[in-house]
Parts: C-alpha cells; sequence; structure tokens
C-alpha cells in the first residue's frame, strides 16, 4: 500500500512536471498571425527572395549594397539570420536598425521570413551554386 502511494506522488509530480515543460509554441510570440497569411509552404526561393526582392534588394544588392549588406547572397542573408540580426532589423527591435527604413514588413511577410528562420539549416549546397531551396523543415 505504501509502494503505491510513492508511486501514485512520483508519477503525478513527473506529469506535472512534463506537462509545464513541454510546449509546442512559444508564449511570446511576437507577431500574432493575421488572418489570411498562409504560412504553408515556407521556402527561400519561394518565399523569401520575393519578400527580399520587392523590399530590400534595392538598397542591399550586388551593386547597392548600403552598409556593406548584399542580401542576394545567401551567405550573407544566412549570416544575419542565424545571428538573429534579421529577425531583429525586420521586427524593428530595440538595438537594431529598422528595416525597411521608413516602414514596416508587412506582419505576415515577418512571420514568413521567422518562419524559414527557424525551420532552415542555414546551410549552402556544395559548390557555391545559388540554392535551389536549402530549407530542412522539423514538424
Amino acid at each position: 500500500m505504501r509502494i503505491q502511494k510513492l508511486l501514485l506522488v512520483f508519477s503525478t509530480v513527473i506529469l506535472i512536471l512534463f506537462s509545464f515543460s513541454c510546449k509546442h509554441q512559444p508564449e511570446d510570440m511576437a507577431t500574432p498571425v493575421p488572418e489570411n497569411c498562409d504560412l504553408s509552404g515556407v521556402t527561400y526561393q519561394g518565399t523569401v527572395i520575393p519578400i527580399l526582392e520587392a523590399n530590400c534588394y534595392s538598397c542591399h544588392n550586388a551593386q547597392n549594397n548600403n552598409g556593406g549588406i548584399n542580401l542576394s547572397d545567401y551567405n550573407t542573408l544566412a549570416n544575419l539570420a542565424s545571428s538573429g540580426t534579421l529577425a531583429g532589423v525586420i521586427n524593428q527591435q530595440t538595438g537594431y536598425t529598422p528595416m525597411p527604413p521608413n516602414a514596416k514588413l508587412d506582419s505576415c511577410d515577418i512571420l514568413k521570413i521567422e518562419m524559414w528562420i527557424s525551420d532552415t539549416t542555414l546551410i549552402p549546397p556544395a559548390g557555391g551554386e545559388h540554392p535551389c531551396d536549402p530549407d530542412t523543415g522539423y514538424f
């Protein structure tokens, strides 16, 4: 009887610990998902590049790399993404230079870039060729 009570108490403590330690989604989600924001199938080629082309490449490309930043270069973008700088500037967080400078990206575009960052290994393919789609999703 005493062993059963000990097992019951021990099991209850373990269940409580697991229930508080395992969370699927962070509590402090920075940007709520807008109603018409499709976050399925986010990829570098199909999602991230078009957002960057529309909002960033005019100032941050191979010919015009303001601040020494060429976002059309995958390695540069991957370094900014893995360091947290890309998320910091597009969310216009304190301590980062807000980008784009005169406006803020659409919240859906921010979420897409954040999803790409969190679901990607950020390792370009061997041989130096432009990555077709280097994304690796963890679902």
